[in-house]
């Protein structure tokens, strides 16, 4: 696969308690995201071993947590006002 840069234009926001992005939620992922100049988002996250199902796999409920808000979140890049 071949490499690419890309041009981060906005940091979206994120809240005190979600899950996914919330920056004091102790048990969630901290999620970061960033629209590009593209019109793409980018999610940064890190599991915890908590999450795993087999040893060394995330587990699907949690990936598809993941995929539910970069999806929504991705909406936000066309429809601001939209709410997820």
């Amino acid at each position: 696969m071949e490499k690419r840069m890309v041009k981060i234009t906005k940091r979206q926001e994120s809240s005190d308690d979600c899950f996914v992005c919330g920056i004091k939620n102790p048990i969630g992922f901290s999620s970061q995201f960033y629209e590009t100049e593209e019109g793409e988002l980018i999610c940064l996250a890190e599991s915890k071993f908590d999450y795993q199902s087999y040893p060394g796999r995330l587990h699907g409920g949690i990936a598809a947590t993941l995929l539910d808000e970069t999806m929504g979140r991705a909406i936000l890049i066309i429809i601001p006002a939209h709410g997820v």
